[in-house]
C-alpha cells in the first residue's frame, strides 16, 4: 500500500512538472504542401524530472491528425529509455508529412491535431501530457500504397497500372511475388485502397505511412533567455553612430510593471520601456516573444522574436505585414552553461545581431550599415538578484537622455511610418523654477524635396526621453520626403522614401 502511494504519489509530481504542447510550423498549408509537426514535451519547474519511456528514440510523443494515429504506423524500438529533464527544459519531437506519400490531410479545411505522450513502462500517469491545435489545409486527392500480388494476375494489374495512370515507385519480384510502391493521383487514397482490395487481384494493399521522427532535440527552455517576471528591469546603453560624428549616448530603462488580461483572451507583461507601454508574453509552444499590438495590422499578437534554437537552422518570423526575414540562430556556451547566449543575425539591406543571455534576457543588439545603432545592457535585476549597474533605474532616480534623430522604419514604407526621436534631459534648474521650465518645445516637421513643409508633426512641450509618432502620406506621391527635428539649439534632419 504504501508503495502504491509513492509512485501515485511520483506521478502526481510530474503531472505537475511537465507540459506537453503541439503545434505545426504554419497555420495553413497550399495544395500538396509538406506540413511540420512539432511536439515539445517541457520542464517547467526548477528541478530535475527524471521517468522511463516504453521504447528508445520511438514511439514516445505521437499524434492524431483527424482519425489517424502515428503510433498505428510507427516502428517502436522495444529497449526503455530514461527521460531526464533538467529545469526548464525541454525536449521536441518533429514529424513531416509529405501529401504526395501519406495521402493526407483525407479531408478539406480545418484539421484537427491532438499530441499525447505513450505510456511508460512503469504505467505512471502521462494521460494529461496532451495538446490539440488546427490548421487549415485543403484535402489531397492521392499519395502512396504498397501493394502485393502474384505474377499470374500481372496482366491484368497491368491494365490497371494504365487505367488510373499509375507510377511504380518500387518494384522488386521474389518467389513469383509482385512487391510494389504506387504513385496515385485524382481520388482519396482511401477509396484507392478499397477499389483494389474488391478486385480481388491482390495479396494485400496498405497505404505507405511509416511515421517516424525527423528529429529528437533537446534544449534549455528559451524562457530562460528572456525572463517576464513582475519586478524584473534592465538598464541599456544605447549609442548612435553616423559618419563623421561623436556617437549619441542615450540610457534607457525598461521594467515588468504588471499583468494583465487582453480582449484576444491571453495574458500578458506590461512592459514600459522608453517610456512606453508594451504587452508581452512568451509563447512555450513556437518559443516566441510575443507583443500585443495594435497598428497598422490591426489588434494582432505579433512575434517580436523567436527563440528556437535548433542546430544548423535558419529562422523566419513575420513582422506585422512586412515580409519574413530570415535569422541564422546560434548557440554559444563559452562562457558556460549558466553564462549561455542565444544570438541571432542576419545581413540583408542591414546587418543585424541581436544576442539573449540565459538568466538576463536581451544583452545586446545591433543593427546599421552606414549608421550604425549598438544597444548593450549595462545592468538588470531579475527575480531580485541584482546583474551590473542599476544606480539610474530607481524610480527615484533620472535617466540622462541626449537628443537624437533615429531613422524611420520602415523605409522605404507605403503609406505610413514611425519616427522616433529622443527629447535631451535639460541642465537641472534652480530651486526657484517651477517644473514646467524643464520641458522643451519640440517641432518636428515633413519637407518635400523641393524644401517644401507639408506637414508638421508635433509642435508641443514635452518631456525628456524617446517618442514615436506615425507620419501617414497616404495622400501623397512616391518620391523623397525629409523630416526634421529641431528643439532648443538641436536640430537634426533625415531622408525617408515613399514608395507606392
Amino acid at each position: 500500500m504504501k508503495y502504491f502511494f509513492f509512485i501515485l504519489l511520483f506521478s502526481l509530481q510530474i503531472a505537475a512538472q511537465l507540459n506537453l504542447t503541439i503545434h505545426t510550423d504554419s497555420p495553413e498549408y497550399s495544395y500538396g504542401e509538406k506540413i511540420r509537426i512539432i511536439c515539445t514535451l517541457e520542464n517547467n519547474s526548477d528541478s530535475t524530472v527524471t521517468f522511463y519511456a516504453s521504447n528508445y528514440k520511438s514511439c514516445q510523443a505521437e499524434f492524431i491528425l483527424n482519425d489517424i494515429d502515428s503510433y498505428e504506423w510507427g516502428t517502436c524500438l522495444p529497449t526503455v529509455e530514461e527521460l531526464i529533464f533538467p529545469p526548464y527544459s525541454n525536449i521536441q519531437y518533429s514529424w513531416t508529412i509529405d501529401p504526395y506519400i501519406f495521402g493526407l490531410p483525407d479531408k478539406d479545411g480545418i484539421q484537427t491535431l491532438v499530441g499525447y505522450f505513450r505510456p511508460g513502462w512503469n504505467s505512471f500517469d502521462v494521460s494529461h501530457l496532451k495538446d490539440t491545435t488546427t490548421f487549415y489545409a485543403p484535402m489531397f486527392l492521392g499519395g502512396q500504397i504498397i501493394i502485393s500480388y502474384d505474377s499470374e494476375n500481372k496482366v491484368e494489374i497491368d491494365s490497371i497500372k494504365i487505367q488510373y495512370d499509375i507510377e511504380v515507385v518500387i518494384s522488386s519480384l521474389l518467389n513469383d511475388t509482385y512487391t510494389e510502391t504506387w504513385q496515385l493521383n485524382g481520388m482519396k487514397l482511401a477509396e484507392y485502397k478499397t477499389l483494389f482490395e474488391n478486385t480481388g487481384l491482390f495479396r494485400y494493399v496498405d497505404y505507405n505511412r511509416n511515421i517516424l521522427y525527423d528529429r529528437i532535440f533537446t534544449q534549455q527552455s528559451p524562457a530562460q533567455f528572456y525572463p517576464l517576471q513582475i519586478g524584473n528591469k534592465w538598464l541599456y546603453k544605447n549609442s548612435l553612430y553616423e559618419v563623421g560624428t561623436e556617437p549619441t549616448i542615450t540610457y534607457f530603462s525598461k521594467e515588468v510593471i504588471g499583468d494583465t488580461l487582453m480582449e484576444n483572451g491571453k495574458n500578458y507583461f506590461v512592459i514600459k520601456e522608453w517610456g512606453n507601454i508594451y504587452y508581452e508574453r512568451f509563447d512555450s509552444t513556437t518559443n516566441e516573444i510575443i507583443r500585443y499590438m495594435d497598428w497598422q495590422c490591426g489588434k494582432i499578437d505579433n512575434p517580436i522574436y523567436n527563440l528556437n534554437y535548433i542546430p544548423n537552422d535558419t529562422l523566419v518570423w513575420w513582422y506585422c505585414d512586412s515580409l519574413g526575414k530570415p535569422y541564422q540562430v546560434f548557440y554559444d556556451e563559452s562562457l558556460g552553461p549558466d553564462s549561455s547566449f542565444i544570438e541571432l543575425t542576419r545581413d540583408d539591406l542591414l546587418s543585424e545581431e541581436i544576442g539573449f543571455r540565459k538568466h538576463l534576457g536581451l544583452f545586446y543588439k545591433s543593427i546599421g550599415e552606414i549608421s550604425l545603432s549598438t544597444t548593450v545592457l549595462i545592468g538588470a535585476e531579475i527575480n531580485g538578484k541584482v546583474w551590473g549597474t542599476l544606480t539610474s533605474v530607481d524610480e527615484n532616480e533620472e535617466l540622462l537622455y541626449e537628443f537624437s534623430l533615429h531613422q524611420n522604419y520602415p523605409n522605404p514604407f507605403n503609406p505610413s511610418t514611425t519616427i522616433k526621436f529622443t527629447v535631451g534631459t535639460p541642465p537641472r534648474p534652480s530651486p526657484y523654477q517651477g517644473e514646467g521650465e524643464r520641458e522643451g518645445l519640440v517641432l518636428l516637421r515633413i519637407y518635400d524635396i523641393l524644401g517644401r513643409e507639408i506637414q508638421t508633426l508635433l509642435n508641443k512641450q514635452m518631456q525628456p526621453g524617446t517618442h514615436e509618432v506615425t507620419f501617414d502620406a497616404s495622400n501623397l506621391p512616391s518620391g523623397v520626403y525629409f523630416y526634421r527635428l529641431t528643439s532648443g539649439n538641436y536640430s537634426a534632419t533625415k531622408k525617408m522614401l515613399l514608395l507606392r
